[in-house]
C-alpha cells in the first residue's frame, strides 16, 4: 500500500476507524462544557464523514477548502462555518499529538482563515401575538399537552435556556418578595442565579403539576403518549422536539434559542430595563444582552430629536 504522508493510510481499516474514535474522545474530553461537547462533535462527525465519502483525499489546504465550499452550498452560514473549523482544527492538533496525522495537517489546516461574516445576526423571534399563539397550541385536554403548554411558558416567559429547563425541580419554584421565582438556576460555568416567573407562566406550571401530580424529581418530565410519566426528566432534544412540533403547527420558523430571544425582545419592547434581562438571561457581559436586543431603529424617537437647538 502507497504511504500517504497525510495520515493513517497504511493502518488496516479496523485499526483506523478505531484511531479515529479514540481521537474524537480527546477532543471532546478537553472540552469544558456540554454544549461546546456537542457542537464539536456533530462538527467533527460531519467532516471525518464528507472526507471518508470522498475517498479519504490528502489532508491539506485545498482539501479544507474544497469543504468549506461544500457547506456553503449546502447553506452553512458564515458563523457556523466558522465554528466547525475550530473544531476541525482541534482535531488536527490532537491528531498530531497523538501521531495519527503528521504535523503538515495541522498547518495546513490552521492556514486555511475564518469566512468573513456579512454582519452579526440577531436571529429569529416572534412578535407578542405569535409568542401567544404558540403558547395556546397544545392541546391542554392531555396530560402531554398541559406539559408542552408549560414548557413553552417557561421558555417564552422565563428566557431560560433548553438545557436549564431539562433540569428544573419543582422546589425550585418559590416565593421571594410576593412574586415567584426559579430560585438557584444554574446555568452556563456553572454560575447560579434568580430568575422572576410570570404569573401567567405560573398559571401554566400549576395546571400542569396538579394535572400530572408531579411531587418530585424533575419539573418537566417524559410520556407516554397517553400522558403516563415514564421517567423523570426529559432531554434538550426532547425541548427541541416540543418548539418544532408546535411552530410548524403554527407556521414559524423557531428553535429554542428563538423564544429566549423572544423573550428578551419583547421584554424590552415593552420597558423592561435592560440590565434586568440581561440578569435573568444570566449573561456576564451587557453586550451580549444587547446582541440579543438588535438595534432596531426608532423612528419615533430618533437621536436627533433629542437636541434641543431652535432655528431662528
Amino acid at each position: 500500500m502507497q504511504n500517504n504522508a497525510n495520515s493513517i493510510s497504511s493502518q488496516s481499516h479496523g485499526a483506523k476507524t478505531k484511531s479515529l474514535e479514540v481521537l474524537v474522545r480527546v477532543v471532546l474530553n478537553s472540552l469544558p462544557s456540554a454544549s461546546s461537547k456537542r457542537v464539536y462533535k456533530m462538527s467533527i462527525r460531519d467532516f471525518l464523514a464528507y472526507w471518508q465519502s470522498e475517498g479519504e483525499p490528502k489532508l491539506d489546504k485545498l482539501s479544507l477548502q474544497t469543504y468549506i465550499v461544500q457547506m456553503q452550498n449546502e447553506g452553512v452560514g458564515e458563523a457556523s462555518i466558522n465554528l466547525r473549523l475550530a473544531a476541525i482544527r482541534k482535531l488536527a492538533r490532537e491528531a498530531v499529538e497523538m501521531n495519527i496525522w503528521p504535523e503538515e495537517v495541522a498547518a495546513a489546516f490552521a492556514s486555511v482563515k475564518n469566512i468573513p461574516q456579512r454582519g452579526k445576526r440577531t436571529g429569529n423571534w416572534l412578535s407578542l401575538e405569535q409568542s401567544q399563539e404558540l403558547v395556546n397550541a397544545p392541546d391542554i385536554s392531555t396530560n402531554i399537552g398541559l406539559r408542552d403548554r408549560a414548557l413553552l411558558a417557561v421558555l417564552i416567559g422565563c428566557g431560560i435556556r433548553r438545557q436549564e429547563l431539562t433540569k428544573l425541580k419543582p422546589e425550585q419554584l418559590q416565593l421571594r418578595d410576593d412574586r415567584w421565582v426559579i430560585a438557584n438556576l444554574v446555568g452556563k460555568r456553572n454560575k447560579a442565579r434568580t430568575v422572576t416567573v410570570p404569573a401567567w407562566v405560573m398559571q401554566a406550571i400549576d395546571a400542569y403539576i396538579e394535572a400530572c401530580d408531579i411531587q418530585s424529581g424533575r419539573l418537566f418530565q417524559a410520556m407516554s403518549k397517553s400522558g403516563r410519566i415514564l421517567h423523570e426528566y426529559i432531554c434538550g432534544e426532547t425541548v427541541r422536539d416540543v418548539v418544532y412540533k408546535y411552530a410548524q403547527q403554527c407556521g414559524l420558523d423557531i428553535s429554542p434559542h428563538d423564544l429566549r430571544r423572544t423573550y428578551a425582545k419583547l421584554a424590552h419592547k415593552n420597558g423592561a430595563k435592560i440590565d434586568q434581562i440581561q440578569l435573568n438571561l444570566g449573561h456576564h457581559s451587557l453586550a451580549t444582552t444587547q446582541v440579543y436586543l438588535g438595534n432596531d431603529l426608532d423612528l419615533k424617537n430618533g437621536p436627533g430629536d433629542f437636541l434641543d437647538i431652535n432655528i431662528e
